[in-house]
């Protein structure tokens, strides 16, 4: 008897708990970015214009993949008004992330 009271406080603080919304884009294939997929470029910049809702989106790329690396992407997102970065000798961690 004692877990109903628990799963239902439970229950209520899901339910008047602010949620924050967020972007997740899941694409397991580098190739859709690479020059050689099917409008690799067109692709990222769609991304980098949904993330920064619109022009002006300042992005790191943090890999060594192809895909990500291909200067046909980073001169369509950069075409589009956006930054962008590679670099993987940079710390990986929050503060240089939100610099």
């Amino acid at each position: 008897m004692k877990t109903i009271p628990v799963l239902f406080a439970a229950c209520a603080l899901m339910l008047v708990a602010p949620v924050q919304a967020g972007i997740v884009i899941v694409n397991h294939d580098e190739w859709t970015l690479s020059s050689s997929g099917v409008n690799g470029a067109t692709f990222g910049v769609n991304i980098a214009n949904y993330f920064a809702g619109g022009s002006g989106g300042n992005f790191l790329i943090y890999s060594q993949g192809f895909g990500l690396n291909d200067s046909g992407l980073t001169s369509a997102i950069t075409a589009a008004g956006h930054t962008v970065t590679v670099n993987t000798s940079i710390p990986f961690n929050r503060p240089t992330l939100s610099a």
